[in-house]
C-alpha cells in the first residue's frame, strides 16, 4: 500500500476509536444523570412516607396512619417519575421494589402491596422460657411463658431476669439487641425477594432480585428510630445492560415534648 493509502487507512481507524469513545462517555454521562435523578425521586419518597411517622424525643412512636405513609411512598415515587398518569409506567416502577419496610419501636411491617397490608414481625428471640422482644428506641419487654409474666423496661430493669451471655453487661447486650433487629429484617427481606423471583420465574422474567449489600455500619443507622425502608431493584438504563439499584432510608420526625 502507498503511504497515502496507510494514511487514510489510520484516519479512519482513529476515527472509530474516537467515535466510539465519545459514545461510552456519553452513555456514562447519561446513565450518571439519571442515576443522580432516580436517586433524588427515591430519597424524597421514603422522607414524604416517614413525614408522617412522628417520635417523641423520649423514643415514643405516635400512632400513624400506617397505608397513608405507604401511599404517600409510592405516589411520590410516581410523582417524581413523571408517571402518575402512566399506569404501565406505574406498574413497571412498582414491579422493582421488591422490598417496603414500615419500621415501630418494636417490630416492623414488610408491605408486600400498595394498599399498605402486611404482617407484623417483631424483633424478637427466645431465651429458654424467656420470649425477649427487642426495641429500636433502646427498650425491651420479656415475657416468662411459663408464667405469663411480663416487663418492659430499659436494660438495667430487665437484667436481672435473663440469665444468658449476651445479657451479662450492656455492651454485650447492646451488640445481641442490634444483631436481633438486624437479623429480623435481613431474613423478612431474604423471604419477600424469594418470594417474588419465585412469581418472576413463573412470568417468564429474567431479572431476578438479590439481597442488597448493607455495611454493617449503615444497617446501625437504619435501626436507631423507627422509619421507612425501601430497595429498588432492576430498572434497566436506556441503551445499557446494567440496572439501577438503590437502598433509600428515612427516619421518622422527631418532635419535642
Amino acid at each position: 500500500m502507498r503511504l497515502h493509502d496507510w494514511a487514510v487507512l489510520f484516519c479512519g481507524v482513529f476515527l472509530v476509536f474516537a467515535l466510539k469513545q465519545d459514545m461510552e462517555h456519553e452513555l456514562h454521562e447519561a446513565m450518571t444523570r439519571r442515576q443522580i435523578f432516580y436517586n433524588q425521586v427515591l430519597d424524597h419518597a421514603v422522607m414524604d412516607a416517614a413525614w408522617n411517622m412522628v417520635i417523641s424525643d423520649d423514643g415514643t412512636l405516635f400512632e400513624y396512619p400506617r397505608k397513608e405513609v405507604v401511599k404517600r411512598f409510592y405516589d411520590s415515587v410516581y410523582l417524581g417519575a413523571g408517571v402518575m398518569e402512566n399506569p404501565y409506567k406505574k406498574q413497571e416502577l412498582s414491579q422493582m421494589i421488591p422490598v417496603l419496610i414500615i419500621m415501630e419501636n418494636d417490630g416492623f411491617y414488610t408491605v408486600v402491596n400498595e394498599d399498605g397490608s402486611g404482617e407484623k414481625i417483631s424483633y424478637e428471640k427466645k431465651y429458654g422460657e424467656w420470649k425477649v422482644i427487642y426495641q429500636v428506641n433502646g427498650l425491651v419487654q420479656v415475657e416468662q411463658e411459663s408464667t405469663g409474666f411480663y416487663q418492659m423496661g430499659t436494660y438495667e430493669e430487665v437484667a436481672p431476669l435473663i440469665s444468658e451471655p449476651e445479657w451479662e453487661s450492656f455492651d454485650s447486650y447492646e451488640a445481641e439487641r442490634r444483631k436481633v433487629i438486624v437479623d429480623s429484617l435481613t431474613n423478612s427481606i431474604n423471604e419477600t425477594m424469594n418470594e417474588k423471583n419465585r412469581i418472576a420465574r413463573k412470568t417468564g422474567a429474567v431479572y431476578q432480585f438479590r439481597f442488597p449489600v448493607i455495611k454493617k455500619e449503615e444497617w446501625y443507622r437504619t435501626i436507631d428510630h423507627p422509619g421507612v425502608f425501601a430497595v429498588f431493584q432492576g430498572y434497566p438504563f436506556a441503551l445499557s445492560d446494567n440496572r439501577y439499584e438503590r437502598i433509600a432510608v428515612a427516619g421518622a420526625r422527631l418532635v419535642k415534648q
